[in-house]
């Protein structure tokens, strides 16, 4: 695996959230779905500054509707 890839279980454990809440804000439309093989160490920075942030406001009881809402105002 090149250095510019990480399989959801490195991510999980990079990030500390579980491989179920990565799934989960996928599922939600916070990140787009994550093809392990095929990031680029660009994305891979997005992703995880998303995944950070859709989790902190997860932690403090936001709707994933709210999540997404920010995500767009954001952009």
């Amino acid at each position: 695996m090149s250095k510019d890839t990480y399989r959801t279980s490195q991510l999980s454990n990079i990030l500390g959230i579980s491989r179920d809440a990565l799934r989960y804000y996928e599922k939600k439309g916070i990140v787009k779905p994550i093809k392990i093989r095929q990031i680029i160490i660009d994305s891979m920075i997005t992703t995880i500054y998303t995944l950070l942030v859709a989790d902190f406001y997860k932690k403090r009881n936001l709707s994933m509707k709210e999540v997404k809402n920010y995500k767009k105002a954001e952009q």
